[in-house]
C-alpha cells in the first residue's frame, strides 16, 4: 500500500515528482491516540531497497525524505467526551461561639472548625473510543486518513493509490512477492 503525489513536492532532499509515500509503523497509545509515521520516498525503487534491509524497517534512513508541508506523522485522536458525576467531600471552616461554664463563672469561646459535607458536580472527562478500529484494517485506516491529508494538500488529482503487488528485483523482493501472493490465495501454510 502507497499513495503517490503526481506534482512536485518541496523536501529536505529537493523537489520530487511523483512520490512516493508510505506509512512505516503505527503507535496505538491507551490515551486514545493513533500515531501513524509517514515515509515519504523519491520512487517506489527507493521504498523497496529502504525494506530489503532490514535494520532499516520502520525507520527513517538515507532513502527516504522530510516535507514540512506533509509532516512526519498523522496523529488520529479516537478519544470522546463523557459527562461524569463526581462526589468529593467539601471541608467548610466555620467560626462558633460557645458558652463556656468553669466552676460558677461563664464566658464565651470563639472558635475555628471545619466541617465537610458531599459536594457533586459534573465533569467532563476524554477516554479513548476504539470503535473507528474494531473490525478495520488499522493500515487501510491510516491510508484513508493520510489520502485525506494529502488531498487537501495537493487536490485529489494529484493523489494515486498505488496497491501494486510488484516489489523489484532481487532475493529480498522475490521472497516478498511469493509471500504477497501466497497470502492473496490465502495460503497460510507458507508462513510456517
Amino acid at each position: 500500500m502507497a499513495l503517490r503525489v503526481t506534482t512536485p513536492i518541496g523536501t529536505d532532499r529537493g523537489l520530487i515528482q511523483n512520490a512516493y509515500i508510505r506509512i512505516g509503523e503505527y503507535r496505538v497509545l491507551k490515551t486514545g491516540e493513533c500515531i501513524f509515521d509517514i515515509h515519504i520516498y523519491k520512487s517506489q525503487e527507493d521504498a523497496i531497497i529502504a525494506d530489503s534491509s532490514m535494520a532499516t524497517i520502520g525507520k527513517a534512513n538515507e532513502r527516504t525524505c522530510f516535507s514540512l508541508e506533509i509532516g512526519k506523522e498523522v496523529k488520529i485522536d479516537l478519544g470522546r467526551e463523557i459527562v461524569k458525576t463526581v462526589t468529593v467531600p467539601k471541608e467548610i471552616p466555620m467560626t462558633v461561639k460557645r458558652t463556656k461554664t468553669i466552676g460558677s463563672h461563664s464566658y464565651e469561646v470563639t472558635e475555628n472548625m471545619i466541617t465537610s459535607s458531599l459536594h457533586t458536580y459534573e465533569t467532563k472527562i476524554k477516554v479513548p473510543n476504539w470503535n473507528a478500529l474494531q473490525n478495520n484494517n488499522i493500515f487501510e485506516f491510516g491510508y484513508a486518513v493520510l489520502k485525506d491529508r494529502l488531498v487537501e494538500l495537493y487536490g485529489a488529482e494529484n493523489v494515486v493509490d498505488d496497491t501494486t503487488v510488484s516489489v523489484g528485483v532481487g532475493p529480498f523482493a522475490n521472497e516478498l512477492t511469493s509471500d504477497i501472493l501466497a497470502r492473496e490465495r490465502g495460503d497460510i501454510s507458507s508462513f510456517d
